[in-house]
């Protein structure tokens, strides 16, 4: 094929990559299709009955020959143009996962916002914190956790910690897990998973002579904290100990449960 062709053909498949409802381009894989062969990207196939091109169903075929004929080709983010970067469409996928300039909702869960779509930028993410949200920007160290017998399960607690030049959330969290009260608490890096990766942090509760420690990386900012405390990947202490560390074993009007984090460098011994 000479260059001329290859050059039209290239134009002709890139042409096919924006989605026709939402107007995203290119549209990332999977892409969906109609039995009728109208492609649409899967984000819209998921919220729609009929396709919008013939109104055939169902829109759940995989659009794999499209992902083929697109998969060597250089595009640009789906967030460009504040993001500059090119990428190979087959990697696509996983550059939009960690995208620094993903939208992405307001992480701050304690109250209501109506910021759905922020910039995945520290500067941006850590202004919204302190503005909108009143979190105040603290040192590495202690805090407690003091709350009635009748808290309401789902309360959040964000304290925003900065820390080698980068800004994190501690978060806790009150939850029934199996069937028992518990408190959760674990560390968000406000950046990319790549940034999270070069930290490692520990949380520990501790009282009566008694400590619990969860260590691990911080998870980027992007992902959900609800899906972060159901997967169970954090500090887990069920509400009896909570009161035996806070020596209120028989008090049942409240507790002062001492909470403590660390960050490191990844590379820093504990």
């Amino acid at each position: 094929m000479s260059a001329k062709k290859r050059k039209a053909s290239s134009q002709g498949v890139e042409g096919l990559l924006e989605c026709p409802v939402c107007m995203i381009d290119p549209m990332p894989p999977p892409i969906l299709q109609c039995r009728n062969g109208h492609a649409l990207c899967a984000g819209c196939a998921k919220q729609l009955r009929n396709c919008p091109s013939c109104q055939a169903t169902p829109l759940n075929i995989r659009c794999l020959m499209l992902e083929k004929a697109a998969e060597t080709m250089m595009v640009a983010c789906v967030n460009a143009p504040t993001c500059t970067e090119m990428v190979k469409y087959g990697d696509l996928s996983e550059h939009i996962k960690d995208c620094q300039f993903k939208p992405i909702p307001c992480p701050a869960l304690s109250g209501p916002c109506d910021c759905t779509a922020l910039a995945m930028d520290q500067n941006v993410l850590v202004a919204h914190l302190k503005e909108k949200h009143q979190i105040e920007l603290r040192p590495l160290g202690t805090w407690s956790i003091a709350n009635p017998t009748g808290v309401k399960v789902g309360n959040w607690h964000d304290k925003l910690i900065q820390a080698h030049g980068s800004h994190f959330l501690a978060r806790t969290q009150a939850r029934t897990y199996e069937g028992s009260l518990v408190y959760v608490a674990w560390v968000q890096c406000i950046g990319t998973k790549k940034e999270g990766i070069r930290f490692k942090y520990e949380v520990s509760a501790t009282g009566a002579g008694r400590s619990l420690i969860f260590r691990s990386h911080p998870r980027s900012i992007s992902e959900s904290a609800q899906r972060i405390s159901d997967s169970s990947d954090c500090l887990i202490v069920r509400r009896s100990l909570a009161h035996f560390m806070s020596g209120k074993e028989n008090d049942e009007k409240g507790l002062n449960l001492q909470m403590h984090v660390r960050i490191l460098l990844a590379s820093t011994p504990w």
